[in-house]
């Protein structure tokens, strides 16, 4: 847009001034300067797929519009998917140890081809997730609010029948937003749903599951195994159990980091940019309310 009059604002002390002269805003975060000061502002383009950092301003955002980059990543994240769930059927941190210790031991295993995933959460990432492991020869389980078909997943149910689901699952992959209804979703009932041959993999938000809840779980063999991108306190505090389990992989929130995320979200912020002064109907829009 070489006609558009594009600000980067990164002295705090000049913040104010441009929120007060500003229609759009391109943001990580949402300081409070920006529901008290930003009286033209009329769109917030996130640039993360979770609006987190809105929600306690939310009352005070009125009418404007707000966009996520929801699907952005989807590809990133479903390679993590794939990833996490094969170390976790072959047990690769202790393949690893007994690498390191010399040790050589074998165990057979079934193929991943025949085990059942459950997707929580079914927008762009969770559906790219389903569509690999079916492609893997899985059977996939999708579970989202209201239980509202997708297409490519043949089977769907709403979030209140999540216990239901979940003793079917060898693998549960949450992707779900961090909202009021999904805030200590997976707590020490559900887990007490799953297999104990089932495993974990974690990449929506550290609220979704109840962390000292998890930790006794993986600890007492309620479930096998956990592949954990997220969590509670980030960075994961030192002192965490969770470090040290042996069933466990820790990563450092990086499951939706690519190389060129910069140039992709660039490249989705002009379009939709465009079509803002076209005065369209914008792409990746969230319902405050909702959360997401």
């Amino acid at each position: 847009m070489p006609d558009a009059d594009l600000r980067a604002v990164t002295d705090p002390a000049l913040l104010d001034a441009e929120l007060a002269q500003a229609e759009v805003l391109v943001t990580v975060s949402c300081p409070p300067e920006v529901a008290r000061q930003a009286h033209r502002l009329r769109w917030i383009q996130m640039t993360s797929a979770g609006i987190d950092p809105l929600l306690p301003w939310r009352e005070k955002l009125g009418h404007r519009i707000i966009t996520n980059a929801r699907g952005m990543h989807a590809d990133q994240m479903a390679d993590y998917a794939m990833a996490a769930m094969f170390m976790l059927h072959w047990d690769v941190p202790r393949i690893l140890r007994d690498q390191a210790g010399a040790v050589w031991r074998r165990e057979p295993k079934a193929p991943l081809a025949g085990r059942t995933l459950g997707v929580v959460g079914l927008g762009a990432i969770g559906q790219e997730i389903a569509r690999r492991a079916r492609c893997a020869g899985m059977a996939v389980l999708g579970v989202n609010r209201s239980g509202q078909a997708v297409e490519g997943v043949a089977e769907v149910h709403a979030q209140a029948r999540l216990p239901d689901v979940l003793p079917r699952c060898d693998f549960v992959a949450l992707v779900v937003p961090a909202t009021a209804e999904t805030n200590g979703l997976i707590d020490a009932a559900a887990l007490r749903c799953m297999k104990p041959t089932a495993c974990l993999i974690n990449f929506a938000r550290g609220s979704v599951v109840d962390e000292q809840a998890l930790i006794g779980a993986l600890r007492d063999g309620i479930i096998r195994g956990a592949a954990l991108d997220v969590f509670a306190a980030e960075p994961l505090p030192a002192e965490s159990p969770l470090w040290s389990m042996p069933n466990v992989i820790v990563t450092p929130h990086i499951a939706g980091m690519s190389n060129d995320y910069e140039a992709r979200f660039a490249a989705a912020f002009t379009a939709n940019l465009a079509r803002y002064r076209r005065g369209e109907r914008l792409l990746n829009t969230v319902d405050l309310a909702r959360g997401y």
